[in-house]
């Protein structure tokens, strides 16, 4: 029982922004009615709860030697992009689930190669889908069999994806697809590659793209490439340097655990290293966090800690 005299205050399950948004209300009516002025309005209300004013979520998840990356919406909708190797599917799911995952709006395959779908069958199964894109037809013979059953099964909408598909994800974000054209014999080389845009935030995902296509990619965009953030492609194998100049990234991420092929190269990292932007490592670091706001601003939010390494069957390089 509350005494006379006292105020019992109980905040439960509230988030951060909530909690801001109850205290700003709060102080926006008492100094409204001390100093003689309206308090908050509708519009400014309107204006703490718009998205642009929410910053997106960019998970580069530890999954050894592959990449599996959420990206969560400053409206918290969840999108999925690869998922490791079979072994590391418990972990994604794991890590999904702590972020309070239900539903995911898409499930992407950059590429059909184990390192990158192997995890996103189990996935599939897990949790609600509403579609799934990847750069292969459903029978390519790389795809693995539980992977078609399961979207088949569930009835999840899958799609194709080439360069110039467009998406826009809710108001403010936009997704554009820059690769591939066409499939080619190496499947690093039809991986998607995609451009994330909100506001003036551009984060670029670059999946496992060698260095032919960072070059032609050069020739086409130039300096649309231009991005806060992007991934280094093909686990910081062989590359067109250049390209990372053109792209100009404050933050890169390097996902890479150990492996037979000697990735990432000597080469590679030099210079990247060499560049203005921070380069972070999934092997050295963790699994990394970082918050980005439609002005453009990209801060880390977090790093580690450093998971199991995995290991898999091999695949072509």
């Amino acid at each position: 029982m509350m005494r006379p005299g006292t105020l019992n205050l109980q905040i439960t399950f509230f988030s951060e922004r909530t909690v801001v948004l109850i205290l700003f209300l709060i102080m926006g009516t008492i100094l409204g009615t001390l100093e003689g002025c309206c308090p908050i309005t509708r519009g400014e209300i309107e204006v703490l709860h718009s998205p642009l004013t929410q910053p997106l979520e960019i998970h580069i998840l530890d999954v050894g030697y592959g990449e599996s990356i959420v990206i969560v919406s400053p409206d918290r909708h969840f999108l999925l992009w690869d998922g490791g190797y079979p072994e590391r599917a418990e972990m994604v799911r794991a890590y999904l689930c702590s972020l309070g995952v239900h539903e995911l709006d898409v499930v992407v395959n950059s590429h059909p190669h184990p390192d990158h779908i192997g995890g996103l069958s189990a996935i599939l199964e897990a949790f609600r889908v509403k579609q799934a894109w990847g750069s292969h037809n459903l029978d390519y013979r790389e795809i693995p069999i539980e992977f078609r059953r399961v979207i088949e099964n569930r009835k999840i909408p899958y799609k194709e994806i080439r360069r110039g598909f467009t998406w826009s994800w809710g108001p403010e974000i936009e997704l554009h697809f820059l690769n591939p054209v066409e499939l080619v014999p190496d499947l690093n080389d039809s991986s998607l590659v995609c451009q994330i845009r909100f506001g003036q935030l551009s984060l670029l995902l670059n999946a496992d793209i060698g260095p032919r296509v960072q070059q032609e990619l050069v020739g086409q965009y130039q300096t649309s490439l231009r991005s806060n953030f992007c991934t280094i492609a093909h686990h910081g194998g062989w590359a067109y340097l250049p390209y990372y100049e053109w792209v100009g990234a404050s933050f890169m991420t390097l996902s890479v655990g150990q492996n037979p092929w000697r990735n990432p190269r000597a080469e590679t990292i030099s210079f990247i290293e060499s560049l203005p932007g921070l380069l972070l490592r999934t092997d050295v670091s963790g699994t990394i966090v970082l918050r980005g706001f439609a002005d453009g601003r990209l801060v880390l939010v977090s790093t580690g800690p450093k998971s199991a390494e995995a290991s898999g069957p091999a695949h072509s390089r």
